[in-house]
C-alpha cells in the first residue's frame, strides 16, 4: 500500500477467449488474422495472448492498446493479402477490431478495479469480525451503521438489535451527553485520527454498567462522514486499580486505614469542620503493656491482640468517623460532627468493650488487655490537624501517667498561667 503496509497478493484470473469473444474479437474473422501481444502489460517484446505469432511477421497492420501497467499490442492481416480492392474494407475491420479491444481494456480495467475494492471490503470484514475490542461506526447523526462482534459480547447485544439505533442508548446520561458534544463539533470532509483514550461506562442491554476505554475517530466514507469508535472492557483493570488503591491506603494487618491514608482523609474532615464551624473531636487509643504481651505470649499474639481492638473499632464507629491505624500498637479515631460530652460516652464505651473482650492465643486460657484513650475537640484556636493531634497526644500521654486503662480527654482553650491546658474528662 502507499503506506508501506504489505497486505499480501492479490490474483485475477481471467477467462481470456471469452472476454474477448464478449466483445467480438476472435483469432480469424471476415478474411482477417489477428493475434495479440504484451501479457501484464509488456508491449510488443511480451508473450502472445491470443492469435498466431507468424500474423506479426507478415507485414500486419500493428497498434497498441493502453492497458493497466503498461499496453497490449494487436496485428492484424488480411488473409488473402493485401488486394487493392479491399483496402477500404480491411480499414474498417481494422477500425473496428481497435474499438474491440478498447472495450477489452476498459473491462480488464474495471475487473481489476472491482477487485481492489472487494479486497478492501474483505479485509475491513476481516478486522471487524476477528479483533477482540469492540467497533461501533455510527453516522454523523449518531445511528449506529455497524456493530461487530466484539461489541456484541461486550454490551450483550446482537448486531442486528442495534444497527439503526442511536448510539445514546449504550451510554448513561452524562456520557452522552459528552458524546453529543464531540459530534456536534467533528469537522465535516476530513478525516480525523483516533481522539485521546476516554473511559466512560457503557450501559448492556441488561441495564448493568460496564466500564470500558474508547477511542474514537472520524473519516468520510461514500462522501459521509462516519465516526469509528473502538471500545476496551476494562472492568479487570478496574477490579486490580482498586486492589491497589487499598492496598496502598489500608494497613495490611487490621484492614483499617494506615497512617497516609488516615492523615489524607482527617485532612479533608478537618477542613470542612474548619470551614463551616462543625465539632470534631480526634482519639487516640493506644494497647496498655503492649510489649509485655509480644515478650510473654509471643507476637502471634500481640497480632491478635491488635487485630481485636481493631474490630471493636469499627463495630463501635459510625460510618462518618474515620478509623485508622498510625503506629505499631497505637490507633486513631476522627468524629466528625460529635462535641466533647459525645466524646466521653464513645471513649467510654471503647474502654468497657475491650475489658470484656478476651483473645485466644491457645494458651492455658484467653488473654486480656487494656487501652489507654486521650482526646482533644476542636476550637477556633486549633490552625492545623496536626495540632489536634499533638493535644490528643498529650491526652493520651496524662492517661497512661494516671495509671493507664482509662480515657483524658483536652479542651483546647486558652494555657493556663501553669502552661498546662485543662482537662475536661478523666475516666477509668
Amino acid at each position: 500500500m502507499e503506506d508501506g503496509t504489505y497486505w499480501g497478493l492479490i490474483s485475477l484470473v481471467l477467462d481470456s477467449d471469452s472476454l474477448f469473444q464478449s466483445v467480438g474479437l476472435v483469432p480469424q474473422a471476415g478474411g482477417v488474422r489477428f493475434a495479440l501481444r504484451g501479457r501484464d502489460g509488456t508491449g510488443d517484446e511480451g508473450p502472445m495472448i491470443m492469435g498466431d505469432a507468424d500474423v506479426f511477421q507478415d507485414d500486419p497492420v500493428r497498434f497498441s492498446v493502453a492497458v493497466p501497467g503498461g499496453e497490449w499490442v494487436v496485428a492484424a492481416y488480411p488473409i488473402d493479402g493485401w488486394a487493392p480492392a479491399g483496402s477500404l474494407v480491411n480499414g474498417l475491420k481494422l477500425l473496428a477490431l481497435a474499438l474491440c479491444i478498447g472495450v477489452s481494456a476498459l473491462v480488464f480495467a474495471f475487473l481489476r478495479d472491482r477487485l481492489r475494492v472487494d479486497v478492501s471490503e474483505q479485509r475491513a470484514r476481516a478486522f471487524l469480525e476477528t479483533t477482540l475490542d469492540g467497533v461501533i461506526i455510527i453516522n454523523n447523526c449518531g445511528i449506529i451503521q455497524n456493530f461487530n462482534g466484539g461489541a456484541a459480547e461486550m454490551l450483550g447485544y446482537q448486531a442486528d438489535e442495534v444497527v439503526g439505533m442511536s448510539v445514546n442508548q449504550l451510554m448513561y446520561e452524562e456520557d452522552a451527553a459528552e458524546h453529543d458534544h464531540y459530534i456536534r463539533n467533528s469537522e465535516l470532509g476530513t478525516t480525523k485520527k483516533m481522539a485521546d483514550l476516554r473511559e466512560i461506562r457503557a450501559r448492556r442491554k441488561d441495564g448493568s454498567a460496564v466500564p470500558i476505554e474508547v477511542r474514537i475517530s472520524n473519516t468520510m466514507i461514500s462522501g459521509e462522514i462516519m465516526h469509528i469508535g473502538i471500545m476496551r472492557d476494562i472492568t479487570n483493570r478496574k477490579i486490580m486499580e482498586k486492589k491497589l488503591e487499598r492496598q496502598a491506603s489500608t494497613d495490611h494487618l487490621t484492614g483499617l486505614h494506615n497512617r497516609r491514608s488516615f492523615l489524607e482523609n482527617a485532612q479533608r474532615e478537618f477542613s470542612l469542620a474548619k470551614r463551616h464551624n462543625r465539632s470534631l473531636v480526634l482519639l487516640l487509643i493506644d494497647a496498655d503493656n503492649f510489649k509485655k504481651i509480644n515478650d510473654s505470649c509471643g507476637h502471634r499474639a500481640g497480632d491478635l491482640v491488635l487485630k481485636s481492638i481493631s474490630e471493636i473499632l469499627q463495630n463501635l464507629m459510625r460510618g462518618t468517623d474515620i478509623v485508622g491505624r498510625i503506629g505499631g500498637e497505637e490507633f486513631v479515631v476522627l468524629l466528625s460532627e460529635v462535641d466533647i460530652g459525645s466524646a466521653k460516652l464513645v471513649a467510654r464505651r471503647i474502654l468497657d468493650h475491650i475489658r470484656s473482650a478476651r483473645v485466644d492465643v491457645e494458651l492455658d486460657q484467653p488473654i486480656s488487655y487494656t487501652v489507654s484513650i486521650g482526646g482533644t475537640a476542636l476550637t477556633s484556636e486549633v490552625e492545623k490537624l496536626e495540632d489536634l493531634m499533638h493535644e490528643a497526644d498529650m491526652a493520651l500521654y496524662a492517661a497512661k501517667a494516671e495509671g493507664k486503662d482509662r480515657f483524658v480527654l483536652r479542651q483546647n482553650t486558652a494555657i493556663q498561667a501553669d502552661g498546662v491546658r485543662p482537662l475536661i474528662a478523666s475516666s477509668r
